[in-house]
């Protein structure tokens, strides 16, 4: 918290081109409170990929959420779109679809291709962008956007291309979402 720290979110978001920008201590924090903002719960059909840090599966795990693993694309390491494709196939009796895509090693998953498959409003995607700050999708657009996602993750962490020695931040084009993220962040908090 702090100016510096409000400096840095307004930055990344108008790097991104993304509305707004939350910063967390790390990604996992991040991708939880993620997770938590989202409402996920117990009644969703969370899907993913297992090529990612554990981070991912446990965010909405903890809320009560299992885990549906897609095999990955050979092509790019990205969760594998046909086997996506075949998972909302499945039919359900209540909640959601809650997907969690992972940009795996930079490369950007076809996030507009996810868009097109899926049909109504109830559905939340939360892309895991740990490794893709800078990345672009297929279309040419920044990873973190969020313009076929409900919010991004990025990891700030030493190893990642952009650190900051630690860190995460989520970014999002929802004003519901983000305030929700900030009341997270500051485990609800509000200071003036």
């Amino acid at each position: 918290r702090g100016p510096k720290t409000q400096a840095f979110e307004e930055a990344l978001a108008a790097k991104v081109c993304a509305k707004y920008a939350v910063m967390f201590t790390s990604a996992t924090t991040a991708l939880y409170a993620a997770f938590q903002a989202a409402d996920v719960s117990g009644f969703d059909r969370f899907i993913t990929t297992p090529n990612s840090f554990v981070a991912t599966v446990a965010a909405g795990m903890r809320l009560g959420a299992k885990p549906t693993y897609i095999d990955i694309d050979r092509n790019n390491g990205c969760m594998a779109l046909e086997g996506l494709k075949n998972a909302l196939k499945e039919p359900m009796s209540r909640g959601r679809f809650v997907i969690a895509p992972v940009h795996f090693s930079g490369i950007a998953q076809d996030m507009a291709a996810i868009d097109r498959m899926l049909k109504g409003p109830e559905y939340v995607i939360i892309e895991d962008a740990a490794h893709a700050i800078g990345s672009q999708y297929p279309d040419g657009s920044l990873v973190g956007s969020c313009s076929h996602s409900h919010m991004t993750v990025f990891s700030f962490h030493a190893i990642k291309t952009l650190t900051t020695g630690e860190g995460g931040c989520v970014t999002t084009n929802d004003e519901k979402l983000y305030n929700r993220l900030k009341m997270l962040r500051n485990s609800g908090m509000q200071r003036e």
